[in-house]
């Protein structure tokens, strides 16, 4: 499946002062594919090892020579026809090792150093589940990328129904709507994905047998697993933590007070009884962070919650809109209307996230409004529909962003926000509707669900 991380991968071949790249990103999203693919395709040769189902001891490398290691790493294939052995016949950009897990490797930063040091012509793409703790220093001395769920996008290529996704980013650049029954078809094909989610095996099951039945069965796989993998790694205690905070998600979520509230996992809960697992969800990326701006940071009396200030709140969302779906089913909604909501606010958080944009959200005083607040140093560049090209339309640093499933022109959210802080101006209104962006209207960027992805171009 096509994924566009790998315009990025490519990139970091072609660069001439190259650093080892360490390739980052929830387990099943894909990496092991895209990087195996990738190595095939632009390289005469490569190394693959995987330190999670073949481990091995960090002194044995310690003590190893030039020879010890190239008897170590036999296993080159050449283009995937043949096994060849590692040796000095290796020009600038042919080879690559293929360091999979690479974080169950106790001191795998030596490890990249003796490779590169005995093979500096080979190229090292590494692979980690685990999002790895660098200082600012160590982390310049690598090319870091993550790999995300599929997108919207991805997933209209991988359906067979890539020639939309000009038509969305049409709309996007020119601000118009476009036809009705183009709408309503990607409206549909947006269905499909909330249910089956970016997940490549899911998305995979979907276009193999063109239908839906089997998804939550292999979604509720996927969540076992990551519960088993929190057990083996940190044992029974952080696995049922994890298991008590993602199957409440649909819970908290479908509230009105949306915020991450422990009274909802078991009485007498607190943050601190469930450091480890959140510890544990975000070191694996398997869930996104959500932490509420309160009025004072907006307008600038308070940089953040670092200083010793009381968290104030903070919401959670499955890093997959596919997985969110399944599980709701599997621990029980309540509300249509309420799941619907959390579905769409999971959603959003996701193509924010995978679109590179930091954000954190807002309440009102009553917490009967909620809204997304996207926040950027330098701006927000967005397009008008009176222009062929990007231009800075939000000299401002928080940006609000709403999103319902339907609504006219007037936001009670919107209105109690910009009533707060009259300096921010203007808004993303995302809903299932095909409008065109409206300048005269408080210069606000209308936007239809599926267009999410557009904000990160």
């Amino acid at each position: 499946m096509k994924r566009k991380l790998i315009e990025q991968l490519e990139n970091w071949c072609d660069s001439l002062q190259k650093k080892p790249l360490i390739l980052s990103g929830a387990k099943g999203t894909g990496k092991t594919y895209l990087a195996l693919a990738f190595a095939n395709t632009f390289y005469d040769s490569y190394v693959y090892w995987n330190f999670e189902n073949d481990p091995v001891n960090m002194e044995d490398f310690l003590q190893a020579g030039k020879a010890d290691l190239a008897a170590f790493f036999t296993c080159i294939l050449t283009n995937g026809k043949s096994e060849v052995p590692l040796d000095n016949n290796v020009t600038a950009g042919s080879q690559v090792f293929v360091l999979d897990e690479i974080t169950c490797l106790q001191g795998f930063e030596t490890l990249i150093g003796l490779l590169k040091e005995q093979f500096p012509a080979a190229d090292i793409l590494a692979i980690s589940s685990s999002e790895p703790v660098f200082s600012e220093t160590e982390a310049k001395a690598y090319h870091l990328l993550r790999l995300y769920p599929m997108d919207f996008e991805e997933f209209l290529i991988a359906t067979g129904n890539e020639w939309y996704i000009e038509v969305i980013k049409e709309q996007y650049r020119s601000g118009n709507s476009i036809p009705e029954i183009v709408h309503k078809e990607l409206l549909e094909l947006l269905e499909d994905y909330l249910y089956v989610g970016g997940l490549p095996l899911a998305v995979n099951e979907y276009v193999t047998n063109g239908c839906r039945e089997n998804i939550p069965e292999l979604h509720k796989n996927i969540l076992f697993s990551y519960l088993f993998d929190a057990g083996m790694k940190k044992g029974d205690s952080c696995a049922l933590k994890v298991k008590q905070i993602l199957y409440s998600l649909p819970e908290q979520l479908s509230k009105r007070n949306k915020k991450f509230q422990y009274a909802l996992l078991r009485k007498g809960a607190t943050e601190a009884l469930y450091l480890e697992g959140h510890s544990y969800i975000r070191k694996t990326s398997i869930g996104i962070y959500n932490r509420k701006i309160t009025d004072k940071e907006i307008e600038g009396r308070r940089k953040d919650t670092a200083d010793g200030q009381k968290n104030p709140g903070t919401k959670i969302y499955l890093f997959d809109v596919g997985l969110y779906h399944s599980l709701s089913r599997l621990a029980g909604t309540r509300n249509e209307k309420e799941f619907r909501e959390g579905l769409l606010e999971a959603y959003t958080a996701q193509a924010l996230n995978t679109a590179g944009i930091d954000f954190g959200y807002w309440e009102s005083d009553s917490m009967s409004h909620s809204l997304f607040l996207l926040k950027s140093r330098q701006g927000f560049k967005l397009h008008l529909p009176d222009t062929n090209s990007a231009v800075s339309h939000f000299d401002q640093s928080i940006l609000p962003l709403e999103v319902r499933e339907t609504g006219g022109n007037r936001s009670k959210g919107l209105s109690s926000f910009h009533e707060k802080h009259p300096a921010i101006q203007g808004a993303v209104k995302i809903t299932s509707g095909n409008k065109a962006v409206n300048k005269s209207k408080g210069d606000n960027l209308y936007l239809p669900l599926y267009s999410i992805f557009c904000l990160g171009l």
